[in-house]
C-alpha cells in the first residue's frame, strides 16, 4: 500500500514557509510456500516470516518526510522490518519435527535515517547533502545462520583406498 501527501507548509501554519512531502509505503507478505517432495509425500512449508532463511517478514514499511525551504532540505525516513521466526521449520508444535528451538522469535525493528540538503549554483541545480543512516544506532536483529545439513568428513574420517 502506498500513500503520498504534498502541501505548502503555509497551508498548515500561516506564518511558516516551505514545502512538505510525506510518503508512506508498506508491504504485506501473506504466503511464501515451498513444497519439497519427500519419502512419505510432499512437505509444504510456509516460509513467510522466516527471517533467517528468506528475510521475508510479514510486514515492511517506509515513512519518508521531506521539508524543503529555499536552498535547504531536510528528510527523515523511518524504516520498519516486522517480527518473524528464526526458522519456520524449527517449530515442533506446528510441524512435529524434532529440530525445534526454544526461542524461535526475532523481534521487529525500526531504523531512522536523516538527511540535510543544501542546493546551490545557477537555479540551485547542484546539491550538497549529508545523510546519517541508522541515526539512533539501533543494532540489527540477530538472525545467525543455519548449520549445514550435509556432513563433510574431517581428516580422520577420510579413507584412502589403494
Amino acid at each position: 500500500m502506498e500513500a503520498n501527501y504534498e502541501t505548502s507548509v503555509s497551508d498548515l501554519v500561516s506564518d511558516w514557509a516551505g514545502e512538505l512531502k510525506i510518503r508512506f509505503l508498506a508491504n504485506f507478505l501473506d504466503n511464501l510456500k515451498t513444497t519439497t517432495p519427500g519419502a512419505v509425500g510432499n512437505v509444504t512449508i510456509n516460509r513467510v516470516g522466516d527471517i533467517s532463511n528468506t528475510q521475508s517478514p510479514h510486514w515492511r514499511a517506509n515513512l519518508t518526510i521531506n521539508y524543503d525551504l529555499d536552498a535547504y532540505g531536510f528528510v527523515v525516513r523511518e524504516r520498519y522490518i516486522g517480527a518473524g521466526l528464526f526458522d519456520s521449520t524449527f517449530n515442533m508444535a506446528k510441524y512435529g519435527f524434532a529440530n525445534a528451538i526454544s526461542d524461535n522469535q526475532i523481534g521487529a525493528v525500526w531504523y531512522t535515517d536523516a538527511t540535510m540538503i543544501y542546493r546551490f549554483g545557477d537555479a540551485q541545480n547542484r546539491e550538497l547533502y549529508l545523510t546519517v543512516n541508522n541515526l539512533f544506532n539501533r543494532n540489527p536483529r540477530i538472525t545467525g545462520s543455519r548449520p549445514s545439513r550435509s556432513k563433510r568428513p574431517n581428516r580422520s574420517e577420510r579413507r584412502c583406498t589403494t
